[in-house]
């Protein structure tokens, strides 16, 4: 699988923004708290369903927001796919 895109909204401190990933090896260079971490846990999170930072899935919403969302594009054997996921905080909080 080749990770193609990152699209993340509202998760943290990232408002709205996608991260493009070339062939091979890609690296987030940034400076402290802008970010970087926070790309590795949206990927870790469709992955995985949980996140390797926060008990609460609604602790990952922006402040001031409802809901966030990250969409991942990927490649499999030559075919183009996405993943999506997202969290309404009125949503998933009827669900407890």
């Amino acid at each position: 699988m080749i990770l193609k895109s990152v699209e993340i909204t509202n998760l943290r401190k990232i408002e709205d923004k996608v991260f493009r990933f070339n062939k091979g090896l890609n690296a987030l260079i940034g400076q402290n708290a802008v970010g970087k971490t926070t790309v590795l846990e949206a990927i870790f999170l469709l992955i995985s369903g949980k996140s390797f930072r926060a008990q609460r899935l609604q602790d990952l919403i922006s402040r001031g927001q409802e809901g966030f969302q990250i969409i991942i594009h990927f490649q499999k054997q030559g075919i183009g796919n996405q993943w999506q996921f997202w969290i309404n905080s009125k949503i998933f909080l009827r669900q407890f």
